[in-house]
């Protein structure tokens, strides 16, 4: 015999509803952690015990809806190529490839959308030759003279052979927004935004884990992918149509700033520049001489 308050948990007691499924389906596929759910259906059924199921229902139902039998038969590597066929079939620019070992086994994978084609075209490769890299960043920030940029950046582009490269003529067209070599004439206390882009481990924090499969990872990251790409539109909007709150009214600086950077870098330029007006003097300045700060 069972105690009442435990009948809850026999097996033919227990059973995932279609609402309390299809809650664990949308949510789960939202990115929100399993637990959050389950506290979430637990609430909104008055209790545990009036749930009608427990943790490993819902694993076991989250499984058989985001594998399928199907997945499960034929082996992760065959559905993820079946997937990716079928986009390659509604979308022309989609690609993907495969590689194999030597044992005929599933080595690695590259794919990639007709969105992410046209954005490779527009940047170009992350994967940076270092030789390049010293050169673009001569160009950003260590050139003393106009001429001096020019003869970098012609070196450059002739010895990498990107003349032809979209991204670097709109840099190129755009170079006194972001070479200090064109701002010496602009007082900006030597400060520049040290802030980077979030790692890629960060992320992909809610990319998966582990135990993921290729198929579930893939997924994941598609909704990720989506949510930057939805991200970008409203930050363009936004920057495009609006302008950011200047703290110093009638400030130059400040108003050159909001003028040509996104709302995003202005603040963090506009903090940078209000902190570095906290400072504090061992002695008073004197009219000639340095000054220890």
């Amino acid at each position: 015999m069972v105690d009442g308050s435990q009948r809850y948990l026999l097996r033919s007691a227990r059973k995932v509803s279609y609402a309390q499924g299809e809650t664990l389906r949308a949510m789960s596929e939202a990115g929100i952690k399993h637990f959050s759910v389950l506290s979430y259906i637990e609430i909104d059924s008055h209790g545990v015990k009036n749930l009608g199921f427990i943790r490993k229902d819902s694993n076991n139902y989250l499984n058989c809806v985001t594998k399928g039998h199907s997945r499960v038969e034929n082996g992760d590597a065959f559905e993820l190529m079946q997937s990716f066929k079928t986009k390659s079939n509604d979308e022309d620019l989609f690609y993907w490839d495969i590689q194999m070992d030597e044992n005929g086994c599933f080595s690695n994978f590259f794919y990639r959308d007709g969105r992410a084609r046209v954005d490779y075209e527009y940047f170009g490769s992350l994967n940076v030759n270092p030789a390049f890299k010293g050169m673009f960043t001569k160009c950003m920030q260590f050139c003393d003279s106009e001429e001096e940029f020019n003869i970098v950046w012609a070196k450059m582009i002739d010895e990498f052979g990107l003349h032809d490269h979209s991204w670097l003529k709109g840099m190129h067209k755009y170079r006194h927004k972001w070479s200090t070599t064109f701002s010496t004439d602009k007082f900006c206390a030597r400060l520049k935004a040290t802030s980077r882009s979030e790692s890629t481990n960060f992320v992909l924090k809610d990319g998966g884990n582990k135990t993921f499969t290729l198929f579930e990872f893939v997924k994941k990251f598609e909704t990720i992918q989506k949510r930057w790409r939805t991200n970008k539109n409203e930050e363009d909007y936004r920057c495009r149509h609006t302008m950011p709150s200047i703290v110093v009214k009638n400030q130059p600086l400040l108003q050159h700033a909001a003028s040509v950077y996104t709302i995003e870098i202005y603040k963090i330029f506009e903090n940078e520049l209000v902190n570095s007006l906290n400072i504090e003097f061992d002695s008073l300045p004197s009219l000639s001489g340095s000054v220890e700060v």
